[in-house]
């Protein structure tokens, strides 16, 4: 009974969660845009794909709606910022691509068109100009595959301040994989080139894939990008105090379907 409990409560906050941010959208004719998953991930809710804590465990990629061989592959890490920012956290992937041992900590990004006042590191309204910029194109200054989701600012804080209203910004880290063969999604038989476990992220950030069908993240010939929409991407939520026992699971999960109902009420209040 108690299991049957925390399960619909879980599955409460959850569907919350998605039903109060809007997700990343794409083209019709899609870039086949990458799908995340997470061995501790609660799965895709139509907005994002959750995990609770600062650990993300046996992280893996598929495409859709076929397979893609990317020339190279990378993550984004997206860390909420109050601006102008704070220390980032040391985020470091390890685990296996292919069948070679992987470790290495995330670097950080900047944009040739930061906001005005603001550091070269902070993805934020006004990067490149733009009121709600495409940290693809405009921070990172990438091009977009055919269709693919241009990963725009507003759709990642929509989630993120459910958490913490303050926040308005994000810095962005990278992680370079390397050229990769990534499986169609739902595919029987269908494998991840890797497994890989990230650690260090604080409540609220993101993190994304990204595969260039053509050149690479950092060398001489620019990436052009498939990415991944906010809706198959790994967001870290809040869990439970530890020892807080059963009452506080509940607890927990009715704070976070408040937070989520007082955010849909904000939003309705917008459009009305």
């Amino acid at each position: 009974m108690k299991k049957a409990l925390l399960a619909a409560i879980a599955l409460i906050a959850v569907t919350t969660y998605g039903s109060a941010s809007k997700a990343d959208t794409y083209a019709t004719t899609p870039g086949d845009p990458l799908h995340l998953f997470c061995t501790n991930c609660s799965g895709d809710n139509g907005t994002f794909n959750p995990f609770v804590g600062s650990t993300a465990t046996g992280i893996t990629v598929t495409a859709s709606p076929g397979a893609l061989s990317a020339t190279d592959f990378f993550f984004k890490v997206l860390i909420p910022q109050v601006a102008p920012g704070t220390t980032n956290p040391t985020v470091n992937f390890s685990g296996t691509v292919g069948a070679t041992a992987f470790n290495k900590d995330a670097t950080s990004a900047t944009t040739a068109n930061p906001a005005p006042g603001f550091s070269n590191q902070l993805f934020i309204s006004d990067v490149n100009g733009a009121n709600n910029p495409s940290l693809i194109t405009d921070f990172l200054g990438l091009t977009l595959s055919n269709g693919a989701p241009p990963n725009r600012l507003n759709t990642f804080l929509d989630s993120s301040t459910l958490f913490n209203s303050a926040f308005n910004a994000f810095t962005v880290l990278t992680v370079d994989v390397g050229p990769i063969d990534i499986p169609q999604n739902g595919q029987p038989g269908g494998i991840s080139p890797f497994s890989l476990t990230a650690t260090g992220l604080p409540i609220g950030a993101w993190i994304l894939g990204d595969a260039c069908t053509s050149g690479s993240l950092t060398g001489p010939t620019k990436c052009v990008d498939v990415t991944t929409a906010t809706s198959a991407a790994l967001l870290s939520v809040p869990g439970p105090a530890v020892g807080a026992g059963i009452p506080g699971i509940i607890a927990g999960c009715l704070g976070l379907v408040a937070m989520g109902r007082r955010r849909i009420n904000r939003l309705r209040d917008k459009v009305a």
